[in-house]
């Protein structure tokens, strides 16, 4: 059972959960999170805004799990980010357009614990406006012994028009990386 929530925007702020949150979010992010360590999103609902489900920019230790994000920009876009963790939730339809329109955009996140497991992905073909790669590990560095991990991901769908010359249901190393 969720609760009616307005967008969410943190700054700033550590060892907090955000839990059983419905977002409409319109033209915002639906959570927001800048600057933010210790985070835990868990069983929210975020959907219908022209911009990102959620949104991490400079945070550390933040793990997203059993959340449903659908028609949205993209679901998740970490920024800069160390020790993101997506794992079992459920995406359905994201709309972009380019360069956005991911399920999962994991962009310059660092550091040990990174993961993108066991997620559902859809893009409903006439539905979804512009999705582009599923799941895009972008300029991502794991640690020796410890990787980044895309394990267990079902995805389905996928670009309806080709206005970013490609994409892909998961897409590692991209433009650089390593572990």
């Amino acid at each position: 059972i969720y609760k009616a929530s307005s967008p969410i925007s943190l700054n700033n702020q550590s060892n907090i959960t955000i839990s059983g949150d419905s977002i409409n979010g319109g033209s915002s992010v639906g959570i927001r999170l800048s600057n933010c360590n210790n985070v835990h999103i868990t069983k929210c609902r975020i959907q219908n805004t022209t911009n990102d489900g959620i949104q991490l920019n400079n945070c550390t230790n933040v793990t997203i799990d059993s959340c449903f994000i659908t028609n949205v920009r993209a679901g998740v876009n970490a920024m800069q980010c160390k020790t993101v963790k997506v794992n079992n939730n459920q995406f359905l339809n994201m709309n972009g357009p380019f360069p956005s329109g991911n399920f999962v955009q994991l962009n310059n996140v660092s550091g040990g614990g990174i993961q993108v497991n066991y997620n559902r992905c859809e893009d409903i073909a006439g539905v979804a406006q512009h999705p582009q790669d599923g799941i895009s590990i972008y300029q991502c560095d794991g640690l020796p012994g410890d990787s980044v991990q895309v394990i267990g991901n079902w995805i389905r769908g996928g670009q309806v028009q080709n206005d970013s010359g490609g994409g892909a249901g998961i897409v590692l190393g991209d433009v650089g990386g390593s572990y």
